[in-house]
């Protein structure tokens, strides 16, 4: 459990909108922190964009807290 003023970090993966079209504008994330029912809004951390597919491109992943860097 994170106390007051400490921070965590996690990875969030995303495929780049390479496809020429405008794609869709990414502004943030909403995130819901384990054990708690409220939840914050972040700045999105990558590209303007994410293409827009039929389901069978990449997604957005979003990793477990205090993995970023440590492959999981």
């Amino acid at each position: 459990m994170l106390k007051n003023g400490e921070s965590t970090y996690f990875p969030v993966s995303y495929p780049l909108n390479t496809s020429g079209g405008s794609g869709v504008r990414i502004t943030g994330l909403v995130v819901t922190p384990p054990d708690e029912t409220h939840s914050v809004t972040l700045a999105w951390p990558g590209a303007a964009s994410l293409p827009v597919t039929d389901g069978s491109g990449s997604s957005v992943e979003v990793g477990p807290i205090g993995s970023a860097g440590q492959g999981g």
